[in-house]
């Protein structure tokens, strides 16, 4: 690494580990399921970004063969895994074989020099200001199980409905064919 890179990433680091906590980025999640006539039915999981303490800060910990940059135990223990971006984003490696935990792309990548040199500046922007995303989250598995019935409800719902508009509107054309056969008996 070179030296500018290494000192962003060391800062950063020991950002995290003193202050013992970061704002984490909005998580969103869609699910969609498209139906026999092409309508296409979808919940969306959204929930916004926080701040979430940490009760313990683990710094190039090794997890799955991996050494993340930060590691952040909350109270309950939830791991949050946290990779410091400066010149090299998340590899597709990293991204498979952390997708089951709690992964976060801190981006500096973008940060002026001159912020970076203004201690307090660059602490903001480490614990809230700077660009970050989700690489893999599993934290709210519930509010997507959650979705995920309603999704199904939707369904039913629109499956029964849509037999019943089927079925009115081949009761209707029977009603029709029946009028039109009277009518036709009444001229003969």
């Amino acid at each position: 690494l070179g030296g500018y890179e290494s000192a962003v990433h060391l800062m950063a680091k020991q950002i995290i580990d003193e202050h013992r906590y970061i704002v984490i980025p909005e998580f969103r999640h869609s699910i969609g399921r498209k139906m026999p006539t092409g309508d296409v039915l979808s919940e969306e999981v959204v929930v916004p970004g926080q701040r979430l303490d940490f009760v313990d800060v683990r710094v190039e910990q090794t997890v799955d063969g991996l050494r993340p940059d930060v590691i952040g135990v909350t109270s309950d223990g939830t791991k949050i895994l946290i990779e410091v971006y400066v010149t090299h984003a998340v590899t597709d490696d990293k991204r498979e074989r952390l997708a089951k935990k709690n992964l976060i792309e801190l981006n500096l990548s973008v940060l002026p020099q001159d912020l970076v040199a203004d201690e307090k500046l660059f602490a903001e922007e480490v614990l809230s200001g700077a660009g970050r995303e989700w690489i893999s989250c599993q934290l709210y598995r519930e509010e997507i199980k959650t979705a995920q019935q309603a999704l199904q409800e939707k369904v039913k719902r629109f499956i029964t409905d849509h037999r019943a508009r089927a079925e009115q509107a081949k009761t209707e054309r029977r009603q029709r064919r029946l009028a039109e056969q009277a009518a036709e008996k009444k001229k003969v």
